[in-house]
């Protein structure tokens, strides 16, 4: 019997420390979303206000704030996307407006992507290919399909499925 509730408490404490650890991981991705990087996306950006969607993604909404008689304006949502290139992590910024379509898509920090790549998904929608080109004839398909950055489809491939991870949840927080 003492066997079993060691084990049960080793179990309970391998637990614990496992929630522990993801609800650290998202503390420190909470606080790594600033309004400086909202104004990467949407340059006119003079607030922001940071949330969690369902999932406990971390998003902003980007607003310029008017003054005087001006409106204040909202610019879009903000989302803070992790991934790994090469070995090393690296965080997408995704911006989305409030019709829901891609904005522009930044790698935060020093990166490898190259931009023409990542402006390939500005002005998309979530009806849209976000699958990789992978022959000619997917580049020369109508809709076209995204063309890889050169050498790397899977690197390609999940910058694609963050932005329509970040689409998909604009969709679900504008249906609340």
């Amino acid at each position: 019997m003492k066997i079993l509730d060691q084990r049960s408490s080793l179990f309970a404490a391998v637990m614990l420390f496992a929630v522990l650890t993801v609800t650290i991981a998202k503390a420190e991705t909470r606080q790594r979303l600033t309004q400086k990087d909202c104004s990467q996306i949407f340059s006119r950006t003079d607030d922001c206000q940071s949330s969690t969607n369902i999932e406990g993604e971390l998003y902003c909404k980007a607003w310029y704030r008017g003054f005087g008689d001006d409106p204040d304006e909202f610019l879009g949502y903000v989302f803070l996307k992790p991934f790994s290139i090469e070995g090393t992590n690296a965080e997408l910024l995704i911006g989305i407006t409030e019709n829901s379509s891609v904005y522009r898509v930044k790698v935060k920090g020093k990166n490898s992507i190259n931009q023409q790549f990542l402006s390939q998904f500005d002005g998309k929608r979530l009806g849209d290919s976000f699958e990789i080109a992978r022959t000619l004839d997917d580049i020369l398909y109508v809709p076209s399909k995204v063309k890889a950055i050169r050498g790397d489809i899977q690197t390609s491939q999940k910058i694609s499925n963050a932005v329509k991870e970040a689409l998909t949840s604009v969709i679900q927080l504008t249906l609340k």
